[in-house]
């Protein structure tokens, strides 16, 4: 696997983990810690986003692609488990406003 390969798959890793902590929190209500979380996956995205900017050899795609199918998987239940708790805060706060996001992924203000 070449290094800048490597540097992807690592990357993509991290954001896995980063995503899982955030699937925590969320099912936890932690807001402070998701919004902290959410800091660091901004950063992470843009580090993969400058490593991505050219295609790895294809021989590494399969060990990369796997790696971005279990990081869906995981931001899948994030997406989720954040639609279930904002479908309570409704309920139980009808009328709050509700946050919007850039494409950094920061909340807008």
């Amino acid at each position: 696997m070449s290094p800048r390969s490597r540097e992807i798959l690592d990357g993509l890793r991290g954001l896995r983990a980063l995503t899982e902590r955030q699937l925590e929190a969320a099912k936890a209500l932690d807001g402070a810690s998701l919004q902290a979380l959410q800091v660091e996956r901004v950063a992470l995205l843009q580090g993969l986003e400058r490593l991505a900017a050219e295609p790895p050899p294809r021989e590494d795609r399969p060990v990369i692609d796997g790696e971005a199918r279990l990081l869906q998987a995981v931001e899948a239940r994030l997406a989720a488990v954040s639609r279930v708790v904002l479908d309570v805060l409704d309920r139980v706060v009808p009328g709050r406003p509700v946050p919007r996001y850039g494409r950094s992924g920061l909340v807008l203000p």
